[in-house]
């Protein structure tokens, strides 16, 4: 069986964001939030946690959960996508692989 191009990369990524989650629980509900205010994620259609649930989880010790965690990536990479295009990079000359 082949392996995916980048999937190691994606792994070891999300074991980061997982390892860190709950220190990083402040930024997280602060990406989820604004992104949800500005009608670029639906929480319920992701089946991520409302801010409640997510200061519950860390009064309790536990952060978001990598299948949560690989959604907001997918989001976030989506959005580095859309800014890098509407930016002067794709003009600028240099060749892309």
């Amino acid at each position: 069986m082949s392996r995916i191009p980048g999937s190691g990369c994606q792994r070891q990524s999300l074991s980061l964001a997982a390892r860190e989650a709950l220190r990083r629980g402040p930024e997280y509900r602060a990406l989820i939030s604004a992104r949800g205010a500005r009608g670029a994620l639906d929480r319920g259609l992701e089946f991520l946690p409302t801010d409640e649930m997510l200061l519950e989880r860390e009064q309790r010790g536990r952060a978001l959960t990598r299948p949560e965690l690989a959604v907001l990536a997918c989001y976030v990479k989506g959005q580095l996508e859309l800014d890098l295009l509407a930016g002067d990079l794709p003009e600028d000359g240099y060749p892309m692989p």
